[in-house]
C-alpha cells in the first residue's frame, strides 16, 4: 500500500461535494480514495461524518472508532465518535467519548455542546447546563450554545438570565430565526406579550415562509385566550409545513373535530411516516388522541394515548425508587424543620404569597383564575423557586437552620419581587408544592395555603391525556398509569400526615364540591383568605390574565359540572389499575 497521501485537489473536491450537500458523491470519491489511503485521518474522518449524516450509524461509527485507534491524541476524532455513540444511542460511551475530547481539548466548545445534549438526554440536567455553559464560553458565536442555555436558563424560572442571554446573541447575529424565535418565547415568559409578538413578526418578515415562528403567535394567542387568531396562526404553520407535528398538536389543542376533518386525515398520513422523530411522534400520538375524543372515538383515542404515553415513557426512564425515597426524606425532616420555624415577629411582610397545591388536573388552574380576578391579587402560574430554593432543606441536604430559612425565605422575595407588579397578594400555583409545604409553612408564616383536591381516578385520568413538556422532570410519573397511581397514593399519604401537622395552616378545597356549589365554596375560601368579596370570583372565565399552564383552554369556560365522571367511560381500558383508588374518593 502507498504511503503517499491524496492530491490536495482530490481532497478538496470531497470538501466541495460535502459543502454542498452532495453526500453521495463525496462518499464515493472518499471512498475509492481511501481503498489506497486506508490510514488517511481525512479521508476517516470526513467518511464517518458522511455516513452520519445520511443515517448509516454502523458504517460512520465504524471509521471513526478507526480514527482514535489511529490517533488516540485527536479531539476531534473522539467528538466525532461520540457523535456516532449517540445516534446509536450508547449514551454513557457518548459522555465518556466527548469528556475525552475535551480533556484532550479543555477549551474544545463544540465537545462541550454535544456534551450538553447528551446530558440532557441522560437526564443529568445540571450536568448538561454546565456544559453548556462552558461552550458558550469557549465559542463566543456558537448561536446554537446561546439558544440551548437560554432554554435552560429558562425551564429553571431564570428568565431575566435567559433575556439578557439572547439579547448579547442578537448582537452577534439579529437575523437567525431561531434565535428570533426563543428571544419571542423568552419574552413572553416575562409578560412582555406585545413585544414577543413584534419579535415573531419580525422573523416572519425576513422568513415568511417560517413555520414554527407562526406557530409561536399561535401559542401567545392560545395562553392570552384568543382562540380564534390561534387557531389562524396554526392552521397558518401548518400550511407552511404540513410535517411540523407540534403545529399539528397546537392544532388539536384548541380545535373542534368532525369525521372526516381534512387536519385528521393530514395528521395520520403524517403518523405513519418513517421520518418523524420521537418527539415528534409522542406530540402527533396525543394530537391524534384529541381528535378521536371530540368524534366520539373511545377506541382510537385510548390506541393513540397509550402510544403517545409509551414513547414519553421510554424516553424518560422514570426511577419510581427515588421518587419514593424522597417522599420517605420529606416526612422524616419535616419535625426538625418546624423545629427552627420562623415567627411572624421574624418578618417583614410586604406581600402574601398564596400557595395552591396539589396533584396536576385537580383544578389549581381554575382556583387561581378566580383568585386572580381580584384586582390586588396576582397570579403567577406554576412558578419554579420553592422547590429551587427549597428542596434541599425538605430532603436534608441542607440543615434546617434558621438562618438558612430566612436565606431560602429572601431568594424567593428576591424572585417574586420582579414579577409581583405591586401587588399585596400572589399567587403561586405550582402543584408540587405540597411536597415542601414544611418548608414553605416554616418560612413563610404569613403564606395562604390552598390544598386542591378531586377525585381520584378523574386526577388520574387527566394527568394520562396530558401531554405535558419533556422538560417538566416533576412529571417524569405522568406516562405510565401504574406510575400515576402509585404516585397518586403517596401523594395522598404525605399530604394525610402535613393535613395532621398543621390542621390550621392548610385550607382543604374539593374541585367537585367546588363547581357543584360555586358561589357558596367561593365565599368560604374568600372569607378564609381574608379578601374583600368581588362579584368577579364568580367569573373565572372572564379573566383576561395570560395563563400558560395545562388548563389554559379550560379556564377560559364556565365552569361545569360533571367532568370529574367523565373519565368512567375509559374502565373498559384500564385493566382494573385505578379500582383501589374509590377508597379515597
Amino acid at each position: 500500500m502507498s504511503e503517499l497521501q491524496p492530491s490536495q485537489e482530490s481532497l478538496n473536491k470531497i470538501l466541495t461535494y460535502f459543502n454542498q450537500e452532495n453526500l453521495i458523491e463525496a462518499e464515493e470519491l472518499a471512498e475509492s480514495l481511501i481503498k489506497e489511503y486506508s490510514n488517511n485521518i481525512f479521508l476517516l474522518k470526513i467518511l464517518g461524518v458522511i455516513y452520519g449524516k445520511q443515517g448509516k450509524f454502523d458504517r460512520a461509527l465504524e471509521y471513526s472508532e478507526k480514527v482514535v485507534s489511529i490517533n488516540s491524541k485527536d479531539p476531534e476524532g473522539y467528538n466525532n465518535l461520540g457523535l456516532c455513540y449517540k445516534n446509536s444511542d450508547r449514551i454513557q460511551d457518548s459522555i465518556d467519548a466527548f469528556i475525552k475530547a475535551i480533556t484532550l481539548n479543555p477549551r474544545y466548545a463544540d465537545a462541550y455542546y454535544n456534551l450538553s445534549n447528551v446530558y440532557e438526554l441522560a437526564g443529568k440536567e445540571n450536568l448538561s447546563f454546565e456544559a453548556n455553559l462552558k461552550a458558550v464560553n469557549y465559542k463566543s458565536n456558537n448561536i446554537k450554545s446561546y439558544i440551548q442555555l437560554s432554554q435552560k436558563m429558562m425551564h429553571r424560572g431564570r428568565n431575566d438570565d435567559a433575556i439578557s442571554l439572547l439579547e448579547y446573541a442578537r448582537c452577534i447575529d439579529s437575523k437567525d430565526p431561531e434565535l428570533g424565535i426563543c428571544y419571542g418565547n423568552c419574552l413572553s415568559k416575562l409578560e412582555r406579550y406585545d413585544e414577543a409578538i413584534k419579535c415573531l413578526e419580525n422573523v416572519i418578515k425576513h422568513d415568511p415562509n417560517n413555520s414554527d415562528a407562526h406557530n409561536n403567535i399561535g401559542s401567545l394567542l392560545m395562553d392570552q385566550g384568543q382562540s380564534d387568531e390561534a387557531l389562524l396562526a396554526f392552521e397558518k404553520a401548518i400550511s407552511l409545513n404540513k410535517n411540523n407535528a407540534r403545529c399539528s398538536f397546537n392544532l388539536a389543542q384548541i380545535k373542534k373535530y368532525t369525521v372526516g376533518d381534512p387536519h385528521l386525515s393530514l395528521m395520520r398520513t403524517l403518523h405513519q411516516s418513517n421520518n418523524l422523530n420521537e418527539d415528534h411522534r409522542c406530540l402527533l400520538s396525543f394530537a391524534l388522541g384529541k381528535a378521536y375524543e371530540d368524534i366520539g372515538d373511545i377506541q382510537n383515542e385510548f390506541f393513540y394515548l397509550k402510544e403517545g404515553n409509551s414513547i414519553r415513557c421510554n424516553q424518560i426512564k422514570y426511577d419510581e425508587d427515588t421518587d419514593i425515597d424522597s417522599f420517605n426524606k420529606l416526612r422524616l425532616n419535616s419535625s426538625e424543620i418546624n423545629r427552627h420555624s420562623l415567627a411572624i415577629n421574624d418578618i417583614d411582610v410586604d406581600i402574601v404569597p398564596i400557595f395552591i397545591v396539589g396533584m396536576p388536573r385537580s383544578g389549581t388552574t381554575l382556583v387561581e383564575q378566580i383568585l386572580s380576578s381580584h384586582d390586588n391579587i396576582r397570579g403567577c402560574n406554576e412558578l419554579p423557586y420553592i422547590s429551587q430554593f427549597g428542596a434541599e432543606i425538605s430532603l436534608g441536604l441542607k440543615k434546617p437552620t434558621k438562618n438558612n430559612l430566612v436565606n431560602f425565605r429572601h431568594n424567593y422575595f428576591k424572585k417574586i419581587n420582579s414579577i409581583s407588579k405591586n401587588s399585596k397578594m400572589i399567587i403561586d400555583k405550582m402543584p408540587f408544592n405540597f411536597k415542601y409545604l414544611s418548608v414553605i409553612i416554616s418560612a413563610f408564616p404569613e403564606a395562604k395555603i390552598i390544598h386542591m383536591k378531586r377525585r381520584p381516578e378523574a386526577t388520574c385520568w387527566g394527568i394520562y391525556k396530558k401531554c405535558f413538556p419533556r422538560y417538566s422532570i416533576a412529571l417524569n410519573f405522568a406516562y405510565d398509569l401504574y406510575h400515576i397511581k402509585n404516585y397518586f397514593l403517596r401523594y395522598i399519604n404525605l399530604m394525610k400526615f402535613y393535613s395532621e401537622h398543621f390542621t390550621d395552616k392548610i385550607f382543604e378545597l374539593d374541585y367537585d364540591v367546588l363547581v357543584n356549589n360555586q358561589e357558596i365554596v367561593t365565599k368560604n375560601l374568600i372569607n378564609h383568605l381574608n379578601i374583600e368579596w368581588d362579584n368577579k370570583f364568580l367569573f373565572p372565565e372572564k379573566n383576561q390574565r395570560s395563563v400558560r399552564t395545562a388548563s389554559n383552554l379550560q379556564v377560559r369556560k364556565k365552569i361545569y359540572k360533571g367532568s370529574s365522571e367523565v373519565w368512567e367511560k375509559y374502565k373498559p381500558f384500564l385493566n382494573g389499575v385505578f379500582d383501589d383508588l374509590e377508597k379515597y374518593n
